[in-house]
């Protein structure tokens, strides 16, 4: 099993032992200070500098407890590693049942989630992303908002830009579908009234 340990910390992990991906990330477990975590190790090549430093500075901002806690941060001139706490699965693992573990009652989780993202809201972000993958579980099966790295802060007229569609289609908010639609010169439905 190959490792990678880091030369300014305890921080951990194997290569091997990857509990997501996606674009411009993989996140691996790992252990700081022999503690179990989660390494999202981000590929800094490629990447806008604002985007680099996005998804750090807003999980540095926000405490709640539906929202993952960021534990450590480090860089290297290939990538960022953000060390964050360790969940059990994802909603989306439960729903597909590769998840049997502590969960809340389905009214409990909804207003979890609603609670976090009324806390990002209320500071100023806008996720972008939300999805069953993007919601983890605990061990104590609370659920924690996960993946900022599409969000954005709201511009001082409370508006964000939605020029380029982020996140999944599958999830997205059909007013913002219907944005998208007449964007590209569909007309909009006729209404009553």
């Amino acid at each position: 099993m190959e490792f990678y340990e880091s030369p300014e910390s305890t921080m951990r992990f194997s290569r091997e032992n990857i509990l997501g991906r996606g674009a411009f990330a993989c996140v691996f477990g790992g252990t700081l200070n022999e503690v179990p975590v989660a390494v999202k190790r981000i590929q800094l090549h490629d990447l806008e500098d604002e985007i680099k430093s996005r998804e750090e500075n807003i999980l540095k901002s926000i405490s709640h407890e539906n929202v993952l806690k960021i534990v450590h941060i480090e860089e290297n001139e290939d990538f960022k590693f953000l060390v964050l706490e360790l969940c059990e699965a994802t909603l989306h693992d439960y729903i597909r049942r590769r998840y049997v573990g502590d969960m809340p009652p389905d009214p409990n989780a909804l207003h979890q989630m609603a609670s976090g993202l009324s806390h990002i809201h209320s500071l100023g972000f806008v996720h972008r992303n939300i999805k069953p993958e993007n919601v983890l579980i605990s061990q104590t099966g609370v659920l924690k908002i996960a993946d900022f790295g599409f969000c954005k802060p709201f511009r001082k007229t409370n508006s964000f830009s939605m020029s380029i569609p982020r996140g999944n289609r599958m999830y997205c908010a059909p007013e913002y579908l219907q944005l998208q639609k007449f964007a590209y010169g569909e007309r909009p439905p006729a209404t009553s009234g």
